[in-house]
């Protein structure tokens, strides 16, 4: 009921990760419980753009991102 998109933006040589749905147990990232039905960004991957994303999964009450240096 929530989703996750990784996006890259080649201009600003900037990589995002975006959120959107249901929040009951905060899943979503972005410090709430509020549920959202337009993506935003999560903010906090912003503090560590020196990582790279390897994978982000969404389960039924949860969201994973798996981050690497580069």
């Amino acid at each position: 009921n929530h989703c996750l998109a990784v996006i890259e933006d080649i201009n600003l040589n900037l990589v995002s990760i975006w959120s959107w749905g249901l929040n009951k147990f905060g899943q979503l990232g972005n410090g709430s419980t509020n549920s959202i039905t337009s993506p935003n960004m999560i903010e906090y991957f912003l503090e560590y753009n020196n990582l790279r994303i390897i994978d982000i999964c969404c389960g039924a009450n949860f969201s994973l991102c798996h981050l690497s240096d580069y």
